[in-house]
Formats: structure tokens, sequence, C-alpha cells
């Protein structure tokens, strides 16, 4: 398909504008069809679990003028009204409001998407609308990844659409975060269906647990809002980079290593437009087509160029532009996969590779997108801008829609998530053959505590499912009271937020937190009903031995 998302607008900037008129980059076989096309039903449903109020806004360019827009509740496209000046030192003054009222939990919203639109985001924001803004010639839209911008402490998420007439091409995208757990299906003519973008079981805090479970730099990513404690927003690492938050070398070591090998062997980079080869000289990684004519040559690129799949991945000014664009897609998708050689880890010197089981089999590689793909259901992500190369992405491509719909997912786990014995749930014995237990017989309150008690089959509270990395049953989360980090602090349940104080790794026969370093403990090895537990630092003991039945 011919991609519009997030690549063409990824950037640290503060403002991310779209002009008023663009090229359109979608084409159409005949204006007669587009104007016969029908409205197409889309759906909006909420199985958030929040309570919070709901925001839709569809914002797209006329597909046939390059016009940029919106759509209104009633399924009408219509264009902004552009300032034709703004006074030197004043603000953009903010465009109208032109959200439509989402479906509150467990209900669901119908609008329509009219044809002919291209470079489309349909926005879902919870619980405050977002804020956009006008310039002389095109609209600001949100940018939360900049502390800077009004909707920093927004709840929002987006997909990604265009209409070719009827047609539909649809996708959700993680290119710049993670913070609204989306799917989309779309629905045809012959009364098949498809959804991409639905998470696995883990649901949004599964999502968030495996991020911080990376350990390094990558728990940074992951913005808190003050106000609530609510875990906003999981950051690409390239935001992550601009913020101060993750190493802007932490792809150096390996791009150096990979620039080295190819020095002395070639790589092959094959797509439909042709076959390509390409070796490094100094810094600078030269291809040729069949018959040997330079396309052009990538410069070495950064930590930020690769995460980006931007500077030394899509150098401009080349002799043959076009091809050498798709190369660097392919090379930055290798590097972002870490999927290219070198000396000593020799991969595949032929690109795009197609096997995922390949993919981000090193730490210096894109973690975040392995996250993000390892926890979709059908494995297909956009993590990063070219997650598309060898087909990778959530994009869905109809003919002949007849219905599309966007799904608000679960924000406390999936279908295995809970207690009381479920698909999964298992006991963890601890020391003196005693059981992980909570206090109040199977109430499971916030901040209960957790405790030691003699094993019993029909407990609910002594059966914990695995979500990710954290524990729960009783449809809570184990958790580090405060947050604590420090030797003495205790265990509770808590809702389950995917915050650093409910992740646990298993180290041997011992439970460990990694924010805090330290281990599950009975303290002084008591194994007396009603011991409350809590961390310390792992020894080994028989007093943090905890293991699952």
């Amino acid at each position: 398909m011919q991609r519009f998302p997030t690549r063409l607008r990824l950037a640290a900037a503060a403002l991310l504008v779209l002009p008023a008129v663009a090229i359109v980059t979608l084409t159409h076989s005949a204006s007669s069809a587009s104007a016969a096309a029908a409205q197409l039903p889309f759906t909006v449903t909420n199985n958030s679990g929040r309570a919070d109020a709901t925001y839709v806004y569809v914002i797209a360019r006329n597909g046939l003028t390059g016009q940029q827009g919106y759509v209104d509740a009633g399924g009408t496209w219509r264009a902004y009204a552009f300032p034709s000046s703004i006074p030197a030192g004043q603000p953009n003054p903010p465009a109208p409001d032109v959200s439509i009222a989402g479906p509150a939990n467990g209900a669901s919203r119908q609008i329509t998407l009219p044809p002919d639109l291209a470079g489309g985001r349909i926005y879902l924001s919870m619980g405050a609308r977002l804020n956009f803004f006008l310039t002389t010639n095109g609209l600001v839209e949100p940018a939360p990844w900049v502390a800077s911008d009004p909707n920093h402490d927004v709840l929002y998420d987006w997909t990604e659409f265009a209409r070719v007439g009827s047609r539909i091409f649809i996708n959700t995208t993680t290119v710049d975060m993670f913070s609204v757990p989306l799917s989309v299906t779309v629905k045809n003519g012959s009364g098949g269906s498809r959804t991409e973008g639905a998470l696995t079981s883990v649901g949004r805090a599964g999502v968030l647990s495996a991020v911080n479970a990376l350990g390094g730099d990558w728990p940074r990513l992951t913005y808190t809002r003050a106000s609530d404690g609510l875990p906003l927003r999981v950051l690409a690492p390239g935001h992550g980079i601009a913020n101060g938050v993750f190493s802007g070398s932490y792809l150096d070591q390996y791009v150096n290593d990979v620039w080295s090998y190819y020095g002395s062997h070639t790589l092959t980079v094959t797509m439909d437009m042709g076959t390509y080869k390409g070796t490094v000289s100094g810094s600078g990684f030269t291809f040729r087509d069949a018959g040997g004519a330079v396309i052009g040559t990538l410069p070495k690129p950064t930590t930020s160029d690769v995460f980006g799949c931007a500077g030394g991945t899509q150098p401009q000014g080349q002799p043959n532009e076009t091809a050498i664009l798709a190369v660097g897609a392919r090379v930055c998708a290798g590097l972002n996969r870490a999927t290219l050689s070198t000396a000593s880890r020799v991969r595949s010197d032929t690109q795009p590779t197609t096997d995922p089981t390949t993919f981000y089999g090193q730490s210096a590689s894109n973690l975040y997108s392995k996250v993000m793909h390892d926890t979709a259901v059908t494995g297909h992500a956009y993590g990063f801008a070219y997650d598309d190369v060898a087909n990778f992405a959530p994009t869905i491509d109809e003919a002949d829609p007849t219905s599309a719909t966007m799904t608000i997912g679960s924000f406390t786990g999936g279908g295995t998530g809970g207690g009381g014995g479920g698909t999964g749930a298992t006991t963890i014995i601890g020391p003196a053959g005693t059981c992980v237990d909570v206090a109040g017989d199977d109430t499971g309150g916030d901040g209960a505590a957790v405790q030691l008690w003699d094993c019993q089959t029909a407990a609910k509270d002594q059966h914990w499912t695995w979500t990710g990395t954290a524990l729960q049953t009783l449809g809570r989360c184990l958790d580090i009271a405060g947050g604590g980090t420090t030797n003495g602090t205790v265990l509770q349940l808590h809702d389950c937020t995917g915050n650093a104080a409910q992740q646990w790794v298993v180290t041997g026969s011992a439970l460990k937190n990694p924010q805090s370093g330290r281990c599950i403990d009975s303290p002084a090895g008591a194994t007396a009903n009603g011991t409350r537990l809590q961390i310390y630092d792992c020894n080994g003991t028989p007093a943090q031995h905890f293991v699952k039945s």
C-alpha cells in the first residue's frame, strides 16, 4: 500500500504541523467512482474499564484536493479555515473544537467515514479534550512527547487511515508512543473480517510491565501522570533520547560493527524495484544497481537516526533517490531488528529477512518494538517507522469494506488476568511450604496485606496469574507499598497500573523486583500464618524461597 503513517511526521519538534494543502500520494481511478462510494460505518467501542469521558477526532486531508480538514459527527468532511496571518510574537490560535462525543465504558458510538480521505488520523482521548492549533498553512497536532505540549498530560492515542474511493487503509501505530490500547477491525462484502492491533491476554498492564522488565534506560521511557499516578504512555526510544531519558549512543557500537563488517562483505537488498548490492568505504555505505550504477550512499547513522529511520538512513540528493531511500528503509529495519551482520555475530547478508524469530536477538536492538510485537495477537506492530518492511505492520487494506471498528482495550489486563484459579493461575509456595496469601479471606481490597498462610486449595487469594511480569489475584496486582525500594518495605495488593513496583522476575528460587533490585522476603525467616511479606536484599536464604507450584 501507499503508506501514510507516522514516519512522515516523526519529529522531536514541539509543534507537529500538517500542511493545509499537501501533495496527494493516493491515486484515484475516476472521480465518478469516488462520488458514488458510500459512507463507511465506523464504530468506536470502549472496553477500557475506565470511567473517563471519551472524545473522538477524525482529522484528514481531502484526497482529491489535498486540503486539510476534519470529519464532523454527521460524517461530513469539512475544511479548516486557516488564518491569513498571525501577528509576530503571538501564539498560534486554537483550532475549533471538532471532537465527537465518544462512548462510555462498555458502550459503542457509531460515526461514518466519507470516501476520498488521505493522511487521516482518528484520535481517541480519555478524560479531557485534545488541543489543536492553527498556522497560516497547516494544523498543529498533539505531540505529547514534548513537555511543553498542552496535551502532555492527556491520555490519548490514535489510529491512521486513508480512503481511496470506497477502499480503506487503516492501521494502529506505536511509532511515537504506546498509551491507549487500540485495535481496528474491518469487515468486507464477502462476510469476512480482519483485526489488527489487539493485545494478547497481558493487556495494557502487561505491555507496561514488559517494558519495565527490560531494565537499563527502557523503564525511563514510561511517563507517569503526577495527578493520579497513571502510567500515561511509553515513549518510543527516539523520543526518549530527545527528552534526555534514554541513551543517545545505545546502538552506536552495533552500527559501528555493522559498518565495519560490510567494509569487507557485500549486503544484498532485494525488493520489487530491483536488487541492489552495497559495501562500506569509510563511513559511507554505497549501493549499486544490477548494472553497476551507484544509486546512492548511506552515511553512518546515529542511534537517533536508526530509531527514527531518518538522517543517515534516508539521505537526500542521491543519484537514484527513490531506490536509495527504499534501500535505507530496509537497512534501518535491519538495524532496529538486529538482523544485520557483525564480525562476531553473522546474521543475514541479504535483506530484508522474514523470520520474526530472528529479530531482536540482542540487547542492541529496538526492544521497545520487540515488546509491541510480542504483545500483539497477530505479532504485527508499528514499533518503528519502517516496521512494514517484510509485512510486519498492523495494516488492513480492504477494497470492499462494509464497516470498521476501533476498540479501546482493557487497562487492567486481558482474559487471563485476575485470580480465582483461572487459566494459568498457580499458587506460590513460600518458606516451610506455606503459600503467598492475601489478608481478608478472598476479598482482595486495595492495599490488603500480602502474607504467608497455610496452603488451601479453595482459597482464591492464593491463586496467582502471571500477566507479563506482574502477578495478579482477585483482579489486583502484587505491589510494593508506596513504590518503596528500601529493605523492609511491605507487600500489598493494589490496582494494576503497570508501574515498576508491580514487576517481578524469577531469579533461581526467588522472586525479584527489578526496580529495587530486592527479593520477596519473609522477615527473619518467619513461617507463621499472617507473616507480612516484604522486600529485602537478595541473599538466597530459605526466607526468600518463593516458587510457583
